[in-house]
């Protein structure tokens, strides 16, 4: 799978294999991804799209093949750039830090100077429309809220690359699709650079430029859909033929795996 600009991709995987122990999880696998690009990747259970997010973020490292951020190994790029950022499908705050401190952590970690923090807090805040609920605590807040602050915890370090594993799949189809109206306003007006796993086809196409279709176990691309259509995206978007015409295509390339 290839970027529109491949010739310099922030993110570049080449023959990319994965097992653990005897069960083979990934196998060559290609990817490049250029600066600013919304990548989604589709696949059955167990296809190894979580796996391909942790190789990236440098949580693993691959049997064989080559994985390269920015140029740099992905343990090299996280630890020396410290612009890469993932969000989980839980959550995963610490209910006992109210939402500013949740959203600090990472500030904490990376021991930035102070003034940074409370602006860069702030500004995180205010970009997923939490600033009045600083002061409250996770137990006080809806599960969107609670992923609205998971998101702002990963985007309070100004992250180039932001890794995000099915972060919407626990929540009601409402609130599923207001929160990736929100996360496409926040990818326009911050230009980071998103990975994002889901099994909903129609968040893929309503979210990505490009579609990646993984196959079942061992995980190999099955094909690339592109998704041409202009942003900002419009929620009515949802309900016209050339959305449907998209999320069609995804989904025949899914059925395959099933065969």
């Amino acid at each position: 799978m290839h970027s529109e600009n491949p010739a310099q991709p922030l993110v570049s995987a080449s023959q990319l294999d994965m097992r653990f122990g005897q069960v083979e999880v990934l196998a060559g696998i290609d990817l490049d991804i250029a600066s600013g690009q919304f990548v989604s990747i589709v696949g059955p259970s167990g296809c190894g799209k979580s796996t391909l997010l942790r190789l990236i973020a440098g949580l693993a490292a691959p049997v064989s093949g080559s994985l390269h951020i920015a140029g740099l190994s992905p343990l090299e790029a996280r630890r020396t750039r410290q612009d890469l950022a993932f969000v989980f499908q839980d959550a995963t705050l610490l209910p006992w830090r109210s939402v500013e401190q949740n959203v600090a952590l990472p500030l904490e970690l990376s021991q930035r100077q102070r003034r940074a923090d409370a602006l860069s807090m702030a500004q995180a805040l205010e970009l997923v429309g939490l600033s009045a609920f600083a002061h409250s605590y996770p137990r006080q807040l809806s599960g969107g809220m609670r992923m609205r602050v998971s998101i702002a915890r990963a985007l309070v370090t100004h992250p180039g690359l932001l890794l995000m594993d099915e972060p919407f799949g626990a929540l009601d189809e409402l609130t599923r699709q207001r929160l990736n109206e929100e996360l496409l306003r926040l990818w326009s007006q911050v230009g980071f650079t998103c990975v994002f796993v889901t099994h909903n086809v129609a968040e893929a196409v309503f979210l990505s430029q490009r579609v990646l279709v993984m196959s079942a176990r061992p995980g190999r691309w099955l094909a690339e859909v592109a998704v041409p259509m202009p942003c900002p995206r419009d929620p009515d978007l949802r309900t016209s033929p050339s959305f449907n015409r998209i999320a069609e295509e995804v989904s025949h390339h899914l059925h395959r795996t099933r065969t």
